[in-house]
C-alpha cells in the first residue's frame, strides 16, 4: 500500500502509511495509528520489518509490517491516493522519503528470497 501525499513535505509524491509517534506513544501504537490517520484501514501489525537511521536529521525509522483486517481504506487530507502495487509498478522516481525506498527494497528483497530478517540502514550525508 501506498499513498500519495496530500500533505507537505513531498506534497504529491508516494509513500508508506507512516508518521511521527505521539508524547508518551508506543511505536507500535503509533504505527497502527498512523496507518488509520493516513488511510482509515485497520491492521495487525506482523513483525519490525526495517529501521532506517537518518543521522543528519537525528531521525530513526521504524517499519512494521502488517495486514489489513478489513479490505477498506478511503481516501483522507493526508492521502489523495491510494494504491497496491506490485513490485515491478512501484513508481521509484515519485517516492517521497529515502527510508520509503530502504524498507520497500527490503521487502522485494524478500519477496525475491532473501531471508526475511530485520533491516537497517542508514543515509549518511555529509
Amino acid at each position: 500500500m501506498l499513498c500519495r501525499r496530500g500533505i507537505e513535505p513531498q506534497l504529491g509524491l508516494w509513500n508508506l502509511p507512516a508518521g511521527f509517534l505521539e508524547n508518551d506513544e508506543a511505536v507500535d501504537s503509533g504505527a497502527l495509528r498512523e496507518v488509520f490517520e493516513e488511510t482509515r484501514a485497520e491492521v495487525e501489525i506482523i513483525k519490525l520489518h526495517s529501521i532506517y537511521n537518518l543521522l543528519k536529521a537525528q531521525q530513526v525509522y521504524l517499519f512494521f509490517r502488517a495486514k489489513m483486517l478489513k479490505d477498506h481504506y478511503e481516501l483522507t487530507p493526508e492521502s489523495t491516493e491510494i494504491q497496491f502495487f506490485s513490485a515491478d509498478q512501484i513508481p521509484w522516481k515519485e517516492i517521497a522519503f529515502s527510508s520509503n525506498v530502504h524498507a520497500l527494497e527490503h521487502w522485494i528483497s524478500i519477496q525475491n528470497g532473501a531471508p526475511d530478517e530485520l533491516n537497517i540502514g542508514t543515509l549518511k550525508l555529509h
